[in-house]
């Protein structure tokens, strides 16, 4: 067999997981909005430099394509958390 015929030619693994219905570590600005119950004007928001509790940036893609890793945004929560309790 020759390594050519080993090579997946499959779509990027995060569509192999989103087309199998599978939970993936990485979150889309819609599954972002979904959790936190905002607005498209709240999540553009809280995307900017300014902001007080900036969402970490996307781990890769742009735009509509961008995706956000599980651990930046449970630390991102944690810390949001922890500036509200002080």
């Amino acid at each position: 067999m020759s390594e050519q015929s080993l090579t997946p030619t499959a779509p990027t693994m995060i569509d192999v997981f989103a087309a199998a219905g599978a939970p993936s570590c990485f979150f889309s600005g819609a599954d972002l909005q979904k959790r936190y119950s905002i607005s498209p004007a709240t999540f553009w928001r809280w995307r900017q430099p300014d902001c007080p509790h900036k969402l970490p940036d996307p781990r890769f893609g742009d735009g509509k394509s961008a995706r956000w890793a599980l651990e930046d945004i449970v630390q991102w929560e944690n810390a949001k958390q922890q500036s509200h309790e002080a």
